[in-house]
């Protein structure tokens, strides 16, 4: 079967992840540290690797639950192949969905194979294109051979025409002139690297939560599937009282500062879900600026 082929080769660093975790649980028992004290995702492989199926789910599903991305993964995974429950790729994209929404790479490849491949869903390779991107931005190689597939560099080659033809929506003030956008610094990034900006003039709140984009500037050229970026625009969605941010959109130009050809991702058919602000880091700083507890 065709989609066989392709998606064993997508879950590839997966199946190396569990073993890991298979590795990790046999480790915990050479070295004298009891069962007690191994993880629940390490006993849930040994029970995998045990062919106890039934068991490996019954541990998994609390935990996939509970917003454990790789808990979330490996349990499509069980439904996809039919393994201690009912085959279910309905199911399986499901879980694919909650994963790669919390940037797991195996969740992000998962699912875009599954768009690309029309299982459990219908056939979208703008989709897979999506999720494809959002992998391979993390460096992750099947990603990258997956973006280099006739179908998606078709995929890639439509939504950027569809991009050109289309002009970027433009914020209006009340009397009807523009807004240019005003960035304003916020922090530094793998020294010196990239620069983060925010445009306060986006701020916009409703109750604990409040939108406002942002802007990453980098030093050197970036690239993803081919195509070459200097800066990259996002929206975010913060939640001021539980420090929690959920993305909305973004898009990557080709120059600096949000300048020259863009292409664009939106998360309006499959929401993003909200993550929880790591502290010191540049999503806490953005969140600081966005709830006003942070003057600039």
């Amino acid at each position: 079967m065709i989609y066989r082929a392709k998606h064993d080769i997508m879950h590839h660093n997966t199946i190396m992840t569990f073993r890991y975790w298979i590795i990790a649980a046999c480790l915990c028992y050479i070295l004298g540290v009891g069962a007690a004290t191994a993880t629940p995702i390490e006993k849930a492989a040994a029970a995998y690797d045990k062919g106890n199926y039934a068991q490996t789910i019954k541990i998994l599903k609390p935990l996939a639950v509970q917003g454990n991305a790789n808990a979330q993964y490996f349990l499509g995974s069980m439904y996809e192949n039919g393994q201690g429950v009912t085959q279910d790729y309905r199911e399986a994209v499901k879980w694919y969905r909650q994963s790669a929404m919390q940037g797991d790479v195996n969740g992000q490849l998962a699912l875009g194979a599954m768009y690309r491949n029309g299982i459990g869903v219908t056939k979208d390779h703008q989709e897979a294109l999506k999720w494809y991107r959002l992998a391979a931005e993390q460096e992750v190689e099947p990603a990258k051979e997956a973006l280099k597939h006739s179908d998606m560099v078709a995929a890639a080659q439509n939504l950027a025409t569809a991009q050109t033809q289309s002009k970027q929506p433009q914020r209006l003030a009340s009397n009807g002139t523009k807004i240019k956008a005003e960035w304003v610094p916020i922090d530094t990034g793998n020294n010196g690297a990239f620069t983060g900006y925010a445009d306060l003039s986006t701020i916009r709140k409703t109750g604990n939560k409040v939108k406002m984009s942002n802007l990453w500037d980098y030093k050197n050229v970036q690239e993803i599937s081919g195509s070459k970026y200097l800066s990259m625009e996002e929206e975010w969605e913060y939640d001021c009282k539980q420090d929690q941010m959920k993305l909305l959109n973004f898009s990557w130009f080709r120059d600096s500062m949000g300048k020259g050809n863009a292409w664009a991702i939106s998360f309006d058919s499959s929401p993003s879900e909200w993550r929880r602000v790591m502290p010191n880091g540049m999503g806490e700083s953005l969140l600081r600026v966005a709830c006003g507890d942070k003057q600039l």
